[in-house]
């Protein structure tokens, strides 16, 4: 063999050890959502009036902090008992376990606007708060609209979980920011700066959202990007008339972009953070790049590594931000992955991610008597985006790779150097 053929046999193996490729794992799996009820007659009760109907309900948004996992479950559709909950982290002794309504059964009253109506997107941040979207809006799906019951306005609510889960901040976005017709707030991600705050929300009418905790006071933006497109991909049951969706920020320690993208296009869009802080009415709005097929959830981790699902592909993959746009694949389950929905990081370097087969329950073709709804986590060495260590990070990682790579030269030049 020649000196050439050793070292390009070396660089490939080296190559195909360091492929990034997960291993998810189902922490939980429901053939249907059930709650922890108070007691077995209020469960009935729901069922003979409606208020509970299994087959409309799918768990969407995701966060996870210490023992806990919290999980909304958006009223697309009538029959939602309770749309924010909490599960155990750590596994429980079901594998279908009951939701928590969180923080109690009667912060989940429709048509009550003190309490939570529709939530979609969640976080937590470093000082162990959770932060919660409420669209307002009932019942999204045009044939299940409720004059009499849609009533309430969209708000964005903060619940500090060291202090008994009590609230801290209610806040309702005024009309000229966040219409209560039209607009339908989802994803959501946060911004720290050196003395405030801040959220970004996709608001699906076309406009993201940007809220500051210091100033009480929010404000949109908007561009011709965040609108709904012409699905180029085969229609989506939910997405083929909504703007932007799924959100990712810059690590923290180089806070530079927002990126987003619709429910019906692969296209992927950044914006520069500070144009949102300002309120520009100017984007900069720039086209990254063009994923294999549309996402709803996306996710950046303290490294500057975003993932993604891939709609109708089952798929989750991922972009090294830090580089031009290349899509690399991850993970694959057709049976696991339909309708990859939301990420979150938890505090052990593990990336969670909830599939909800949405497109079934939206056309009404859920299966009650077939695994329907998974959680699933896999370990990828890394922290939210949240967390500012990434730089020191990739430099411990820089290090150990180029003493692994000149340590395999140093072996191929000897061995070469023998013949």
């Amino acid at each position: 063999m020649t000196a050439f053929s050793w070292l390009a046999t070396a660089l490939l193996a080296l190559t195909a050890a360091s492929a990034n490729t997960l291993n998810f794992s189902v922490v939980y799996q429901w053939n249907k959502i059930d709650y922890a009820w108070p007691t077995d007659s209020s469960k009935a009760q729901a069922l003979s009036l409606g208020r509970y109907q299994p087959e409309h309900n799918a768990p969407a948004g995701l966060a996870v902090l210490g023992q806990r996992v919290f999980v909304s479950v958006p009223r697309y559709l009538q029959g939602v008992p309770s749309t924010l909950n909490w599960l155990p982290s750590n596994g429980a002794s079901s594998t279908s376990p009951k939701l928590h309504p969180f923080p109690s059964w009667d912060m989940q009253g429709i048509g009550n606007c003190s309490a939570l109506q529709n939530v979609f997107g969640l976080e937590v941040d470093s000082h162990g708060r959770l932060w919660a979207v409420d669209a307002g809006r009932l019942f999204t799906r045009k044939n299940q609209r409720r004059s009499d019951l849609d009533k309430c306005p969209p708000k964005l609510l903060i619940f500090d979980l060291n202090n008994n889960n009590s609230i801290e901040l209610r806040y309702e976005f005024p009309e000229d920011v966040v219409s209560r017709n039209s607009s339908l707030l989802s994803d959501l991600v946060l911004d720290k700066t050196s003395d405030d705050w801040l959220a970004y929300i996709s608001d699906a009418s076309g406009h993201i959202i940007v809220f500051s905790l210091g100033k009480k006071k929010s404000w949109r933006v908007q561009h011709p990007s965040m609108l709904a497109a012409q699905p180029e991909h085969e229609p989506l049951p939910l997405g083929r008339d909504l703007g932007v969706s799924g959100l990712a920020l810059s690590p923290l320690n180089d806070r530079t972009f927002l990126y987003f993208s619709t429910l019906s296009s692969p296209e992927l869009f950044s914006v520069p953070v500070s144009e949102l802080r300002a309120g520009s009415d100017k984007l900069t709005v720039k086209s990254v790049g063009t994923k294999s097929a549309p996402s709803r959830g996306m996710s950046m981790d303290n490294k500057g590594l975003m993932y993604f699902g891939l709609l109708g592909k089952q798929s989750v993959a991922t972009w090294d931000t830090k580089f031009s746009f290349r899509e690399e694949l991850v993970f694959e389950d057709k049976e696991v992955l339909q309708w990859p929905d939301t990420f979150a990081f938890d505090a052990s370097d593990n990336l969670w991610l909830i599939a909800n087969k949405l497109q079934a329950l939206l056309q009404r073709k859920l299966n009650l008597d077939e695994t329907n709804f998974r959680l699933i986590k896999a370990a990828v060495g890394a922290k939210s985006y949240m967390y500012n260590d990434w730089t020191s990070q990739d430099s411990n990682d820089a290090t150990s790779n180029s003493l692994a790579i000149a340590t395999l030269l140093f072996s191929v030049l000897t061995t070469v150097s023998s013949f």
